[in-house]
């Protein structure tokens, strides 16, 4: 099956593209021709086979002939693809691409840079809606960029001492963060040699430090595994033995995990940890508003009201991540009935009818089908944290309220007022809170029913195989039969 789906990869999609538009596939090789021929390098970092935005920059711009056309005499072409089967891709490809996405810091798909002929990106950007024409405009207006970074550099290797430093810094802020401890490292360790407290440095450490950990939870958030996220991070806290700042941002994530998976009193826990190490912290700030939102939350299910989740800690995560969708609520206070998804919502595909229709895509189609469910489930996902937000806010608002009535005097029938929108606010929130719900539980079950259909045809090709492997011994032994027999 894997053999199958790769032929219709290369047939269909990315190796016939490549070919045309004349994608490079070796580093060394692109670079060199970047600098004969005194053109930039474009290099698209792709999942060519999973990544919804890899493939929709695939289909609407880089295998289009319009850009083709124009990139031929724009830029020299390098792709980095991990496609999820990246058995079609020669060994010597895989361990350079690899390397590229550790020296590039790469965490979310599609990125394009552009550099020059050193491998030096000036410029990122992704997928970008509009098509070829679009596309290449924004190019155009990244290209300025480069004279940007070169003024900058150059400004900064005719200053000294405290104006090199800022210079540096101002040069080092034109170019992609993710490149400035790796292609940049000589810059960024003469800015650290003039400047060892820079901020800009110490920024730049903590947020690669923070994409790298979201891109190593990516997987067990995707799939909705919170014990298995969890004990990722108690593992690493265990070997690493952090402190400090780095310390609560490990417990941060765990807490985030705790609060998805709706095991509040455990999250209360983790916020009390994160409070013990440094209340005053971004962390820790955080974590002491997460706990009081626990508080209140808890309160409420002692009171038997319907509980409303509070939002998680934010943590900054790449573009493109998708956050599997909390577990709504068994029932609704009133009635006990939970609304469906509004008419214009997808719906799930779980059942027969829905496994049917799953069983009518080819294995390219049903992979980017299950791709884009699981970006609206995350889109849903989102909505839904900033419901939370939303809801701890409001909960804030109207504490503050009733607090302030009984000293209110004659401007307490106005107080009384507010506290009623509130309370009306709250209401509609709760409604709106519920149909997000069933929508993000809807496209829940539509991954689940596409990953069983995934492992279905992987079982089956399985199955497949060992019984062409089984007639093929099969026929073996009666041709030895048929000899046997022969005088």
């Amino acid at each position: 099956m894997k053999t199958v789906l790769a032929c219709l990869l290369l047939a269909s999609g990315s190796g016939a593209a490549l070919a045309a538009a004349d994608w490079h596939t070796d580093l060394k090789a692109a670079l060199r021709k970047a600098a004969a021929e005194k053109k930039p390098l474009l290099m698209n970092f792709a999942q060519s086979d999973w990544s919804s935005g890899s493939i929709k920059l695939d289909d609407e711009v880089f295998h289009t002939k319009e850009f083709r056309d124009a990139a031929a005499g724009k830029f020299v072409l390098l792709e980095i693809d991990f496609p999820e089967d990246s058995s079609a891709l020669p060994a010597k490809v895989r361990k350079q691409n690899a390397q590229l996405r550790e020296r590039y810091g790469v965490t979310e798909f599609p990125t394009v840079f552009l550099s020059d002929a050193e491998g030096r990106p000036y410029a990122r950007t992704g997928y970008r809606p509009g098509g070829a024409a679009a596309f290449l405009e924004h190019l155009d207006s990244l290209e300025a960029n480069r004279a940007r970074r070169d003024q900058a550099f150059a400004a900064a290797e005719q200053a000294a001492g405290a104006a090199r430093a800022k210079a540096l810094e101002a040069a080092l802020r034109t170019v992609p963060e993710e490149s400035v401890l790796t292609t940049y490292s000589d810059m960024a360790a003469d800015l650290a040699k003039v400047d060892p407290d820079s901020k800009f440095l110490a920024e730049v450490r903590d947020n690669r430090r923070q994409a790298r950990l979201a891109a190593t939870f990516r997987p067990y958030r995707q799939k909705a595994d919170y014990a298995g996220l969890i004990a990722r991070i108690d593992s690493l806290l265990a070997k690493e033995k952090p402190a400090g700042e780095e310390r609560q941002r490990l417990l941060t994530f765990r807490l985030n995990a705790e609060m998805e998976n709706r095991r509040y009193p455990a999250a209360r826990a983790t916020a009390q940890a994160i409070e013990a190490i440094d209340p005053k912290t971004p962390f820790g700030r955080r974590a002491s508003a997460s706990r009081a939102a626990i508080d209140q939350l808890l309160k409420r299910q002692s009171g038997n009201a319907r509980p409303a989740p509070p939002k998680p800690p934010v943590t900054p995560a790449p573009q493109g991540s998708v956050r599997p969708p909390a577990k709504k609520p068994a029932a609704a206070a009133s009635g006990g009935k939970r609304p469906g998804p509004p008419k214009d919502e997808p719906k799930a595909r779980g059942n027969r009818a829905g496994n049917a229709a799953l069983g009518g895509l080819n294995d390219l189609q049903l992979r980017r089908n299950l791709e884009m469910v699981r970006r609206e489930s995350g889109i849903k996902s989102g909505q839904l944290d900033e419901q939370h937000q939303r809801w701890a806010e409001l909960d804030r608002k109207l504490n503050a309220a009733r607090g302030r009535l009984d000293g209110a005097g004659a401007g307490r029938e106005r107080v009384r007022r507010q506290i009623k929108n509130l309370e009306d606010t709250i209401k509609n929130l709760q409604a709106d809170h519920d149909r997000t719900h069933a929508t993000a539980e809807a496209l829940e079950e539509a991954v689940a029913a596409h990953e069983r259909e995934l492992r279905r045809r992987t079982e089956l090709g399985r199955l497949q195989h060992e019984a062409r492997e089984l007639q093929k011994r099969l026929e073996a032994v009666q041709e030895r039969v048929e000899a046997l027999k022969a005088p």
